[in-house]
């Protein structure tokens, strides 16, 4: 029954977010892909996270790759890349 709680209360949280979160944190916590971040922002029009750089897809990506993918042979998508999926 707590694991349930719990598990609500995380779906809750991350889809009724009250707040915006800086890059890092939200990736932590949401643990969402660059084309789902993308999705929200063609519906919203705007980014889920505080953001004050220029290219917020860009350093999306390079955060996401530095925390769910490779390590040792990071693999970074150029931007002009990065745009075309827009």
């Amino acid at each position: 029954m707590a694991m349930v709680l719990k598990i609500t209360y995380f779906i809750h949280f991350t889809t009724n977010m009250p707040k915006k979160y800086q890059l890092k944190s939200y990736i932590k916590i949401t643990q969402k892909e660059i084309l789902d971040v993308i999705e929200i922002y063609k519906s919203t029009n705007e980014i889920p996270f505080e953001y004050s750089g220029e290219n917020w897809i860009y350093d999306y990506e390079v955060e996401y790759q530095k925390r769910f993918g490779t390590h040792f042979d990071q693999f970074y998508t150029p931007p002009e890349i990065v745009e075309k999926l827009i």
